[in-house]
């Protein structure tokens, strides 16, 4: 038994290219700053599906979407870009 199935996932179809891409949003807790997500792997319906997955502990976040890339998971799990990262962690080392 796959991983989706066992947690109650849909896989992706032919049928969710048609639709609307998923989006998710989230405040980073680096910056404060407010921002979206679009996803284009997944409708809306699916992703909701997954993140609710993850979230239960069903599955790791990697199976739950392991298509996107790992920017995009970090960005799911924190609210955090990688630009941010590298314009304010960057920013905070300081030379030894």
């Amino acid at each position: 038994m796959t991983v989706w199935r066992r947690a109650g996932l849909k896989s992706q179809s032919s049928e969710s290219a048609s639709t609307m891409p998923a989006r998710i949003s989230k405040t980073s807790p680096l910056t404060g700053t407010y921002r979206t997500l679009q996803i284009s792997s997944y409708d809306q319906d699916e992703f909701d599906s997954r993140l609710l997955a993850w979230r239960r502990g069903d599955v790791l976040l990697e199976e739950a979407f392991p298509n996107l890339s790992s920017d995009a998971l970090y960005f799911i799990q924190t609210g955090i870009t990688q630009e941010e990262i590298r314009t304010h962690v960057a920013n905070d080392v300081s030379p030894t």
